[in-house]
């Protein structure tokens, strides 16, 4: 059998600079800028850096993930 994934609408802003998205805060500790979510705990732990051009995705559960422009290309699509 073949499946597909269920469609579900998600808020995503491709982010390039802080102050793009209120929740990407500053979090390099390397000395490199590097940048994290103030609000999303599994994030800011080691999980995803930001990096300009990715794209924060909203779901409707509340979960915030961030994909590079390619693959959010290829999975989303605008809504019209």
């Amino acid at each position: 059998m073949k499946y597909k994934t269920k469609p579900i609408i998600v808020d995503a802003i491709q982010w390039f600079k802080l102050g793009d998205h209120p929740d990407v805060i500053p979090c390099g500790t390397s000395g490199l800028p590097e940048w994290g979510f103030a609000k999303n705990e599994r994030l800011r732990e080691g999980g995803s850096v930001v990096c300009p051009g990715d794209w924060i995705i909203t779901k409707p559960n509340g979960e915030i993930i961030v994909m590079n422009d390619a693959e959010f290309k290829e999975r989303y699509e605008v809504l019209k």
